[in-house]
């Protein structure tokens, strides 16, 4: 494989985690966690390239998906949390 082939398969495969990365990013921005939805995004595409990269292309999805998963749940802790914090108004 020579240097433009595999690049185009490591962008590829960064764009195929990125679009899974897109469902954080969203739910953290309607849920006032935009920092968090970001740091989702950037990790489903990292984790697309680096077990694509290491492991098989065939799981680089199946990982974006699971670290999607991870990354809107501690997005709906984080609102929780936020929300038991907040102390009622008297």
């Amino acid at each position: 494989m020579d240097g433009a082939e595999l690049f185009g398969v490591l962008t590829g495969m960064f764009i195929g985690g990125a679009l899974f990365g897109l469902i954080p990013l969203i739910v953290g921005r309607r849920k006032g966690q935009k920092d968090l939805g970001v740091k989702g995004l950037l990790a489903c595409g990292i984790t697309a390239v680096a077990v694509g990269a290491f492991i098989s292309p065939l799981y680089a999805g199946l990982s974006a998906l699971l670290v999607c998963g991870v990354s809107t749940w501690m997005i709906f802790r984080a609102e929780k949390k936020a929300e038991e914090n907040v102390s009622p108004k008297q």
